[in-house]
């Protein structure tokens, strides 16, 4: 039993550690650049919410830029929303995948009647995160499918707006999932070293036992 909850707790390291350290613009180079209109429910509601909040008007000279260059803006997005999907894919993988691997630890901890209340206080925090983080994806990459049908031209204003929208949501994405990336990498990896410590001192002080019961 004690060595197969070691094998778990190793296991579950070699999830935590490589993942985490992954860049979270790192995906599969060869994802389709061309994304389905998959947001479009809610979206003249969300670009009349973009045209509210555009207070300050752009000067005519820097509109008229915009409108000449939006298409090929637009294009770009496109293929930043094809790479976005493919980081949504796999990041909600990654985070089931931990999810799934700690809730079998501890079930199995339980079972070798060892404390599980910090692990368990981890895990919780840590679906928690998830949930925000996920939340965020889905909101960057609305965010990127509103851009991508915008008739940019006739609209330039609230074209940039929406790119300085998309832009506030990237940044706070990019902090949320360093602030992930470091507690799963350090709080999360830092309990399951103790995890391993408590399992092997059980797994000794059993042999030591069993060899004294022998002898």
């Amino acid at each position: 039993m004690k060595a197969a909850l070691l094998a778990i707790v190793l296991a579950l390291f070699g999830v935590v550690t490589p993942v985490f350290a992954q860049s979270d613009t790192s995906v599969d180079s060869t994802s389709d650049t061309s994304v389905s209109d998959d947001k479009a429910a809610g979206r003249e509601a969300r670009i009349q919410a973009l045209k509210d909040k555009a207070t300050a008007k752009l000067e005519e000279a820097q509109a008229k830029r915009i409108a000449a260059r939006c298409k090929n803006a637009q294009g770009k997005v496109t293929s930043l929303r094809a790479r976005v999907t493919g980081i949504v894919q796999n990041r909600k993988a990654v985070y089931q995948q931990v999810g799934e691997k700690l809730d079998v630890l501890l079930e199995k901890l339980k079972a070798a009647e060892l404390d599980t209340t910090t692990l368990e206080t981890a895990r919780d925090d840590m679906r928690k995160e998830i949930a925000v983080l996920v939340e965020s994806l889905n909101a960057y990459d609305t965010a990127l499918a509103d851009i991508i049908a915008m008739d940019c031209e006739s609209d330039p204003e609230t074209f940039h707006a929406a790119l300085l929208s998309a832009r506030d949501l990237q940044n706070t994405l990019r902090t949320q999932s360093q602030e992930f990336r470091s507690f799963a990498t350090n709080e999360l990896k830092t309990i399951l070293q103790d995890v391993r410590a408590q399992l092997e001192a059980k797994k000794a002080e059993t042999s030591k036992e069993t060899v004294e019961g022998d002898n």
